[in-house]
């Protein structure tokens, strides 16, 4: 039974604030998968049954029964119940559901990781035998993946945390719509999104279409329509198609510059638009096996801990919009020699020069690299060196450098200039790398097929060795 939650009406029957329960981004998830390889840690997984009916209401809750149920059982029709249970449907489940576990787990021992809310660790590396080691935690509503180093203690957590809730473990196989393929004697670990991605390729009727190499054409560019016809099933159907490969993009990175061309139309789509959105699904037809893979270090091969530190790569495409003038950026976050975090996306103010476009969008990712840092932090108990940031742009790691502001800096927004802060705490170090071998240009522009291929195959982890 559900609570007709749609009929509530925000600030008289809820706040929005009261409403949020903090979920974890991909972003987090790829970082936990990524560490669990790296370290050799075993994976875990669970289900919380029923999850909102396992929270008690913090106020009184009114509601009327379902119609004609009363009459089915016999009772008076004019009756109104007390809910004791938070139901699915009620804005504020999520919430009650999830301020009751975390306050668990945190009476139980483990401490969220940096800023992330639902990214938690056990730690007792300290205490000898089964009783010491790690447990890391990611909460999704109703769902959990666990790496720990000690499956004792694994179980023994299970043991308690199945008396407070009812749990049910599963294999860790299927999280979030993707696959996850784990070696526990290889420690790699794949994901594969091919299950949602055949959806979306069932769902528009074009699994027996010829596939593509690459998802745009190379060198092409979407911008706003000036006019729209009104077509409002041609604007429904492109909305579906591209709000698919929104959620494919957390996935497959190297669709993050395609799926950020085709959002610049949403509200106005063309049939042009539409052909190039189903371009893309054609993509997708010929790579539907291509997985994100995270790998262990290699003893056996002296670049293998190198390639799987973490890094950062930074483009931006300068003034690459007619319409605009805005410039393009990207950044990618690799660990453990694949891709965990990504962005692609037009910059909000324009840039009066190349250096200056790079230099935004190498502050615009350490913002992010700030937030992964800190989960690492408090996982490995210390400061993490300086991570390399790799910019094609000479001029951006000079100005980066600089002890004082130039007369020829004068044109770059002040709110940037964190950067220079960054690189004066340690916290990232800018190095130069040539263009070709520059990964985040993948999510500046649509590229080339060798090219594309190339960098596509860096992101999923599958050649950084290439570099």
């Amino acid at each position: 039974m559900c609570l007709g939650g749609h009929k509530a009406i925000e600030d008289v029957h809820y706040n929005r604030i009261d409403a949020y329960a903090p979920v974890p981004a991909w972003s987090t998830i790829k970082l936990q998968l990524a560490l669990t390889s790296r370290h050799h840690l075993q994976l875990k997984a669970f289900d919380c049954v029923a999850a909102y009916l396992q929270a008690d209401l913090k106020d009184p809750l009114y509601v009327y029964p379902p119609k004609g149920l009363m009459q089915e059982l016999g009772q008076d029709p004019n009756k109104i119940w007390m809910l004791n249970k938070a139901l699915y449907g009620w804005s504020l489940s999520g919430r009650i559901w999830f301020d009751k576990v975390s306050t668990w787990l945190h009476d139980y021992g483990f401490h969220t990781l940096g800023n992330s809310s639902t990214f938690m660790m056990l730690d007792r590396r300290d205490l000898p035998g089964d009783a010491g080691g790690i447990i890391l935690l990611n909460l999704y509503s109703d769902d959990g993946l666990g790496s720990t180093d000690n499956l004792a203690l694994w179980n023994s957590f299970m043991v308690d945390f199945k008396v407070a809730f009812n749990v049910l473990e599963k294999d860790p196989d299927y999280f979030l719509g993707c696959a996850i393929e784990w070696d526990p004697i290889t420690g790699v670990i794949k994901l594969d999104p091919g299950k949602y991605l055949r959806e979306i390729v069932a769902k528009d009727d074009m699994t027996d279409i010829h596939s593509s190499p690459i998802p745009l054409p190379a060198g092409r560019k979407i911008y706003m329509n000036e006019e729209w016809n009104g077509d409002e099933n041609l604007r429904n159907l492109y909305q579906q198609i591209a709000g698919s490969l929104d959620y494919a993009a957390q996935l497959r990175p190297e669709l993050m510059c395609s799926v950020s061309q085709l959002s610049r139309v949403m509200s106005c789509p063309t049939q042009e638009n539409l052909s190039l959105a189903r371009q893309v699904i054609k993509y997708i037809i010929g790579s539907l096996d291509l997985k994100i893979t995270y790998c262990p270090d290699d003893p056996n091969d002296p670049l293998s801990e190198i390639n799987n530190e973490l890094m950062m790569f930074t483009d931006s495409d300068w003034a690459t919009s007619v319409d605009t003038r805005c410039s393009h950026g990207c950044y990618v976050i690799m660990f453990a020699g694949a891709a965990i975090a990504r962005r692609s996306k037009s910059h909000k103010s324009v840039m009066l020069s190349s250096a200056a476009a790079e230099y935004y969008e190498a502050s615009e990712g350490c913002r992010e690299l700030t937030y992964i840092r800190g989960i690492l932090k408090d996982f490995y108990g210390a400061e993490c060196p300086s991570t390399p940031i790799y910019v094609d742009n000479q001029a951006c790691i000079a100005m980066a450098k600089m002890p004082v502001f130039s007369e020829k800096q004068m044109h770059i927004p002040i709110r940037v200039y964190h950067l220079r802060e960054c690189c004066s705490n340690k916290m990232v170090e800018l190095r130069p790398i040539g263009t070709r071998f520059e990964v985040a240009d993948i999510g500046t522009k649509a590229l080339p097929e060798p090219a594309f291929v190339m960098l596509r195959n860096v992101l999923l982890g599958s050649d950084l060795q290439g570099m």
